[in-house]
């Protein structure tokens, strides 16, 4: 058996030396086309591989301005008899708010426990009375011991001891105070941004009355990775990088006695969340005031110092 082989046509528009015409669905593609889709293709993955390698050569850190800001809360349970409005500029020692702490009577249920708990302390100290009298007379019938006789008057005497722990409660809770005025004054010239509450409310002792922002230059802390740690020292020179374009030279002012973690918003997908060492920076020119803008995040570069 033999086996024949063919030889391949030279070309795929012509059958041995015929020309072949091919629809134009089939005809030979142009070579710049494979070029274009391959580009297509490899687009995103350079992309990617671009900013992966720009992000590993230009290291920045996340950061945020801070704004001095000052939150006002109430010392007391109070009514808010006056308290000052929103984007309201004051000074030092200005009257802020007024509370007043109103002579309220006691609360009913609060008073029916205490009645009922006087009246339970009575009870036990006739039950105790009655019982001490019978044991002396069946001590002096010879039925009853001396022990006896005196463990019974020691709860006797506990229970009138009882009685008037109850009594003085009693009367203390129906003593009636009269009404407190206390004013709330601003510790430094400030603006007020934030209020919580409205004249005429009633208020809980510790919750937040005003925000109050100081006319302070404002600063910037940023958050160094662990690997950045020699940039975490005082006098360190940096750029400051705003999501307009604006940039700004910094100075490393103090470094924060603590770790933190990067805020969430500020970590990237593909990273781990992890520990910083918080550093604060001093700008060396005042901030535009449409960037002093209390935690307006922005990126900051350190310059390295070559030996």
């Amino acid at each position: 058996m033999k086996i024949q082989f063919d030889v391949p046509p030279l070309s795929a528009e012509k059958s041995r030396g015929v020309p072949v015409k091919y629809p134009d669905g089939k005809r030979h593609v142009p070579r710049w086309r494979w070029w274009l889709l391959l580009a297509a293709i490899l687009a995103l993955p350079l992309f990617f591989l671009l900013r992966m390698g720009w992000g590993f050569l230009d290291k920045r850190s996340p950061a945020t301005v801070m704004v001095e800001q000052i939150v006002l809360r109430a010392p007391v349970s109070a009514q808010i008899q006056d308290i000052v409005g929103e984007n309201v500029l004051v000074q030092g020692g200005a009257i802020l708010v007024k509370l007043v702490q109103h002579d309220v009577d006691t609360p009913p249920v609060e008073t029916e426990s205490l009645q009922s708990a006087l009246s339970l302390a009575q009870e036990r100290l006739r039950i105790m009375a009655l019982e001490l009298r019978r044991r002396e007379s069946l001590e002096r019938q010879g039925a009853a011991t001396r022990q006896e006789v005196e463990s019974a008057r020691l709860q006797w005497i506990e229970a009138q001891k009882e009685m008037g722990v109850a009594q003085r409660d009693l009367a203390a809770n129906t003593i009636r105070r009269p009404d407190a005025t206390m004013e709330l004054l601003s510790p430094a010239p400030a603006i007020v941004i934030r209020n919580f509450a409205r004249q005429g409310e009633w208020v809980q002792a510790g919750e937040e009355l005003l925000v109050l922002q100081t006319p302070n230059a404002p600063w910037i802390q940023a958050f160094l990775s662990p690997e950045q740690m020699e940039f975490a020292t005082p006098g360190q020179e940096a750029t400051l990088l705003f999501m307009n374009g604006y940039r700004a030279a910094a100075v490393v002012e103090k470094i924060l006695p603590e770790i933190q973690r990067l805020p969430s918003e500020r970590v990237s997908p593909l990273e781990a969340q992890s520990s910083a060492i918080v550093v604060r920076l001093k700008p060396l020119a005042p901030l535009p005031p449409e960037l002093s803008i209390h935690r307006l995040p922005l990126d900051v570069r350190f310059t390295p110092t070559w030996p």
